[in-house]
């Protein structure tokens, strides 16, 4: 029906500005200059921005997530 139609292309275009949204926000938070990251309820990265990988030697901030606090003591150890 041409209302099921029509709420089907409201929720696509929420869904795209939604998407486009996050992408900015994880943009913002991979480029800002202080030590920004955001950990899951078991403590371990979700997301890290570029300053604090690279105060803990790794290039890519990707490499952080899932690792706890302890996973990187034990890291820096081996070093």
């Amino acid at each position: 029906s041409f209302l099921g139609t029509l709420l089907s292309g409201f929720a696509l275009i929420e869904f795209d500005r939604a998407a486009a949204e996050r992408e900015l926000m994880v943009a913002a938070l991979a480029q800002a200059p202080d030590f920004s990251y955001i950990k899951d309820t078991k403590s371990k990265f979700a997301a890290v921005n570029n300053a604090v990988a690279a105060v803990h030697g790794f290039r890519d901030p990707r490499q952080l997530v899932g690792m706890s606090d302890l996973d990187l003591e034990t890291v820096s150890r081996k070093c």
